[in-house]
């Protein structure tokens, strides 16, 4: 789509760039901090983007958009159903790192004892998996 355009300056083909360039970026950040979420923030970012296009192809923009929109949705669609687990799977790692941390400088055996709390929650709500549909 973006080679397609390369050699137009019109305002369309510079939205066209922009959303391919949009695209890119997302799929291309790896820079993330340790314990970051990156795959939660692709998944933000991505429906974002396909957001805008929703607009923008509703307004009656250029054609070349509807193919790149349908992809994203098409994409998030089909990943859609994992992504609460992964939530409050990262939920949890947050509130572990926050333990560990040890902002308050708590001694070993209270951090110990938020930890086994922690534990003790995560085994009680945690539901035992199923295989991920899609997913070989």
């Amino acid at each position: 789509m973006e080679r397609a355009v390369e050699e137009r300056t019109d305002p369309e083909a510079e939205v066209i760039r922009g959303y391919c360039a949009a695209v890119r970026g997302a799929l291309s950040d790896g820079r993330h901090p340790p314990l970051d979420p990156g795959g939660l923030h692709l998944q933000q970012r991505l429906a974002a983007i396909a957001a805008s296009l929703d607009r923008v192809t509703a307004k009656g923009g250029p054609a070349p958009l509807s193919r790149l929109q349908n992809a994203l949705r098409r994409a998030l669609d089909t990943t859609a159903p994992l992504w609460p687990e992964l939530v409050i799977g990262q939920g949890w790692l947050a509130e572990a790192a926050q333990i560990l941390a040890n902002a308050d400088g708590a001694d070993r055996a209270t951090v110990e004892a938020r930890h086994a709390v922690l534990l003790a929650d995560l085994q009680e709500e945690a539901a035992p998996l199923g295989p991920v549909a899609g997913v070989r």
